[in-house]
């Protein structure tokens, strides 16, 4: 009995000391050098961890040791795990924190589906204007419009210089000849001028002339006379030769009436005309002859 108890204590022994060896291993200094070419995973720390199961195995039970071999245990027990028992602690867990060799690179998933829609955002702000672009092609002409209405009559212009407007005249040279009974006789002739319109500042200017011719003639007499709108007479003139009845004869006489006249009746329209009127007594032969009548309208500057 004795010599097994020897050899137990001694394998007991052994088994301490291995401890320690393998607690002083894990005491020194754990570097990152030593982790990569160790590579001490949790799973190897696990299958070399001394567990219950390897100690009960190989345990020796207190009743069969002597009590001064069980306080001796004890106490050395005591004491190495109170100094180690931290630091195994403390290894194991930094040796299960390492990681490990990066694994390879999985496969890239497919595209996912793509979501809805976000909504607009809000408008940004207008941007500067832009140059203005190159003139285009004139386009076709459009239609004439409508005519419009006729404006308002402007004012009456400014009166020209003074100077004729226009000129009117009548006349003949185909004789009239008396009408003669008994030695006394007489005639009648007339010229008349068509309408004249008169403005502001216009006149009309009259000239008119007969002829008249007697062959043994003792008495006559001549009335000539320029009228407006054949009734209003503007000038006159009268020839007369009067003699006793025992005077002679005059074999031959001639008469020439002139009238000269200038108008200004106002604006509006006229009507000019000339009458000659002869008679005679003791006469052989008497007509009258060439006559004539003029108008000019005349432009007058105030």
């Amino acid at each position: 009995m004795a010599l097994v108890r020897r050899r137990t204590l001694s394998s007991v022994d052994n088994d301490i000391q291995a401890l320690k060896r393998d607690v002083k291993k894990l005491e020194q200094p754990i570097t990152s050098d030593r982790l990569a070419r160790r590579a001490v995973t949790s799973r190897e720390l696990a299958q070399r961890s001394v567990g219950g199961a390897k100690i009960a195995r190989r345990a020796i039970t207190l009743d069969k040791l002597a009590p001064s071999v069980v306080n001796n245990i004890t106490s050395n027990v005591v004491q190495l795990i109170s100094a180690s028992a931290l630091g195994v602690a403390a290894a194991a867990n930094q040796a299960v924190d390492v990681a490990g060799p990066q694994g390879p690179i999985g496969h890239q998933g497919g595209a996912g589906v793509q979501g809805p829609q976000g909504l607009q955002g809000l408008q940004g702000p207008q941007g500067e204007e832009g140059p203005t672009g190159a003139a285009g092609v004139p386009g076709p002409t459009g239609a004439q419009g409508l005519q419009g209405t006729q404006g308002p009559e402007g004012p009456t212009g400014l009166t020209g210089p003074s100077g004729i407007v226009d000129v009117r005249f009548a006349g003949s040279n185909t004789p009239i000849p008396f009408i003669i009974i008994q030695g006394s006789g007489g005639s009648m002739a007339e010229l008349i001028l068509p309408s004249i319109t008169l403005l502001a500042n216009q006149v009309v200017k009259l000239d008119a002339f007969a002829n008249i011719n007697f062959i043994i003639v003792q008495n006559y007499s001549v009335d000539s006379a320029i009228s407006r709108n054949q009734g209003e007479i503007v000038t006159t003139d009268n020839a007369v030769m009067i003699q006793n009845q025992d005077q002679p004869f005059f074999p031959q006489a001639a008469v020439t009436t002139t009238l000269t006249w200038v108008d200004n009746p106002g604006p509006g329209t006229y009507t000019y005309s000339f009458a000659i009127t002869g008679s005679a007594n003791g006469i052989t032969d008497a007509s009258i002859n060439s006559r004539g009548l003029t108008a000019m309208i005349i432009t007058v500057t105030q």
